[in-house]
């Protein structure tokens, strides 16, 4: 992204300097706007409460005025009531409670949920209250209802998160008002909800690297995933073994004779590696190489919500790589798939820490799906070549990224230098492509990425 031009004096033209000077006012006119919204705010008094003191007040010039004492006792009542009301709403005791269910939960990115509130007040006295839920602001304008005292009042409405993450659904906040509707009070109750919205997972037809071949209508086939399957299931001939179970290609490329097991039971591995260095994103990357590549572009930062915690950073073609990785996981696990996920650092994405649920049991299988709602970028190095994996070379390795630097590029090279069967999903445009293919990985376009996110 190219610097901003320098302005200098006599650069605008009077139409831009009109239209300047519009949006400069526009822009104190709203400060000032909510600066009064948050003054009238901290005043205890409603508007009715406040008519009546300056009434009151008015009442107490004139009867100094006049003399009139029947127009003082008028002046010191209407002056009285509204700090009586105030008195009376801020030191009078209330119960109120709320509670706040998700239908269904947790949900998909772009999913809908049914939030159902319900306010308890057992309260006898008092007027309706006014109940107001606070929302992400990503989420629009904050929902509204009035609940009855000494009731119990249901309200409920629909929500459609497209960010993946915790979000949190902040307290519910009252504005309580005596009997007369002179003083108010605003008051914050009920505890922050979670709402955990997982990845998207998308329908793919592409083949993986395991040989699983995924989609609606096929059934999966799971081809070699290890070097060479025949050897596997089949074992040298034993004296007693019956002919009719000699494996005649195997016995020809071993040369001797090869029996098939009586009992084959394989269980299929994969491993994944999500990049999520911010540098294979477009953030922090030095310009040298951008520019070098033809692959300069603005990469906008965004947000990953986390429940009572800093939020993470992501950006669209990151969601776009972690929901690949999602769907890649899902569907391998619904065909008897062990899929091992970790990061480029060596971390793994199986196990880990939830902003909601604490630690994910490794037993779980949704806990890589858990754990990639939150997951955002980072800035650590990939891991060196020591670094213990709980994944064999002859396994097979698939990495997900997008445009890796260079030195990023060598360092996953070195990592995994043993290992043979390596496919990487990329933008076949970036420089990195080169050190993966001279290393003889595979390298696949991102087509097979989703569209949108």
């Amino acid at each position: 992204m190219s610097a901003p031009t320098p302005v200098t004096p006599g650069a605008f033209s009077a139409d831009d300097a009109v239209a300047q000077r519009k949006l400069l006012s526009r822009q104190e006119r709203a400060e000032r706007r909510e600066a009064r919204k948050k003054f009238f705010q901290r005043i205890p008094l409603t508007a009715r409460g406040m008519g009546m003191l300056v009434a009151g007040v008015l009442s107490l010039a004139l009867a100094g005025v006049l003399g009139r004492r029947e127009l003082l006792a008028i002046s010191l009542f209407l002056i009285a009531l509204p700090l009586v009301s105030i008195a009376t709403v801020y030191l009078g005791r209330r119960q109120i409670s709320m509670q706040r269910t998700f239908t269904p939960h947790p949900i998909t990115a772009g999913q809908t949920t049914r939030v159902s509130s319900r306010v308890i007040f057992p309260s006898t006295r008092g007027s309706a209250l006014l109940v107001e839920e606070h929302l992400p602001a990503s989420f629009g304008a904050n929902p509204q209802f009035t609940a009855a005292p000494h009731d119990s009042t249901a309200f409920s409405y629909r929500l459609r998160p497209s960010q993946r993450g915790t979000h949190t659904v902040a307290p519910a906040t009252a504005h309580f008002t005596d009997v007369l509707g002179l003083a108010k009070q605003r008051v914050t109750f009920g505890e922050p909800s979670a709402l955990c919205v997982l990845p998207r997972t998308n329908e793919t037809t592409s083949e993986t690297s395991s040989g699983a071949q995924v989609g609606n209508d096929n059934a999966p086939t799971l081809r070699h995933s290890s070097p060479d399957m025949d050897d596997v299931m089949v074992r040298e001939y034993r004296d007693g073994d019956p002919l009719r179970r000699i494996h005649w290609p195997a016995s020809a490329r071993h040369g001797e004779l090869m029996v098939r097991q009586e009992v084959f039971s394989v269980r299929y591995h994969v491993a994944i590696m999500l990049d999520a260095a911010r540098t294979t994103y477009g953030l922090d990357v030095m310009r040298t190489e951008s520019s070098s590549a033809g692959a300069e572009r603005s990469a906008s930062e965004l947000t990953v919500p986390r429940f009572d915690s800093e939020p993470g950073t992501t950006t669209v073609d990151f969601n776009r790589a972690l929901e690949l990785t999602a769907t890649l996981v899902s569907q391998m696990q619904d065909n008897g798939v062990t899929v091992d996920v970790f990061d480029h650092s060596g971390t793994s994405l199986n196990e880990g820490l939830h902003s909601v649920r604490g630690y994910v049991s490794r037993s779980d299988d949704d806990s890589v799906t858990w754990i990639l709602s939150e997951l955002g970028l980072n800035e650590h190095p990939a891991a060196e070549r020591n670094h213990n994996l709980p994944i064999t070379e002859n396994q097979t390795l698939m990495l997900i990224t997008h445009r890796p630097t260079t030195e990023h590029a060598e360092r996953l090279v070195r990592w995994f230098e043993q290992h043979r069967n390596v496919t990487v999903v990329m933008d076949t445009n970036a420089p990195a492509r080169m050190v993966f293919e001279n290393a003889g990985w595979t390298v696949t376009s991102e087509q097979n990425l989703p569209e949108e996110v």
